[in-house]
């Protein structure tokens, strides 16, 4: 359980995905209004695995 928490709560895949997602952008293989609505999706997740490492850190 603890691994999948873990794995859960782990801000790489979301960091690369928006990484990912700006450099596709970037070089003009999508538009903006389809990363705009993914990158709320995966800043609102960013900011809900900061909230979630603050309580376990206390």
């Amino acid at each position: 359980m603890e691994a999948a928490e873990r794995d859960y709560y782990d801000p790489g895949p979301v960091e690369r995905e928006l990484a990912e997602l700006e450099k596709a952008l970037l070089s003009g293989a999508i538009d903006e209004e389809p990363v705009d609505q993914r990158e709320d999706e995966l800043l609102d997740r960013l900011d809900e695995i900061k909230a979630h490492q603050e309580i376990r850190s206390t």
